[in-house]
């Protein structure tokens, strides 16, 4: 009897302090907050069994896409976890409280979504910035909210302030823009 919930309706972060926020949830329902790390579709993922990235469908749905050892593309609604939820709660609304799916979590140094965004001089960049847009606008229609897993998936207890800095302006630079 769980209900996703947006962690952004249920804790109040402002300050250095996190308090916790009245949810109003349907009787017997208990919240459940979703988080997604990693939904990068790193280089080393690809041709193991995973998708390569999301991308929009004819009618704007999200899906994901792979394409084999032969370079044969295909795109699937059972592939991956943002479609396969989406119409999970589509079948049963009850599961999702205002239409809240999970947060997902993106590091940046390898793109975000699939798209290498990461490479700022490829001749591509631009339009593959711009259909990761395109992805995200989807996403965050569909109740799927956004969160840092640091650019470079640093560990932030064994890393300098410094480390720590440059890590945090890139993310900011080239993924927050596109989130």
């Amino acid at each position: 009897h769980y209900i996703l919930i947006d962690p952004h309706k249920a804790y109040d972060l402002k300050g250095k302090t996190v308090t916790r926020k009245e949810l109003k949830l349907p009787k017997g329902k208990k919240p459940l907050i979703l988080s997604i790390d990693d939904m990068n579709y790193y280089e080393y993922m690809r041709g193991h069994g995973y998708a390569d990235r999301l991308v929009l469908d004819q009618k704007q749905h999200v899906v994901s896409e792979t394409k084999d050892k032969n370079g044969k593309v295909t795109t699937s609604e059972t592939n991956d976890i943002v479609p396969i939820l989406n119409r999970f709660v589509k079948d049963h609304p009850d599961f999702s409280l205002n239409g809240q799916k999970g947060v997902v979590a993106l590091t940046g140094y390898n793109g975000v979504l699939g798209y290498r965004t990461n490479e700022l001089n490829n001749k591509d960049y631009l339009k593959r910035k711009k259909d990761a847009e395109k992805v995200v606008k989807a996403l965050k229609r569909d109740g799927w909210t956004f969160a840092s897993h640091s650019w470079g998936h640093i560990d932030f207890a064994n890393s300098s302030y410094d480390k720590i800095i440059r890590d945090t302006k890139r993310l900011k630079n080239e993924v927050e823009p596109i989130i």
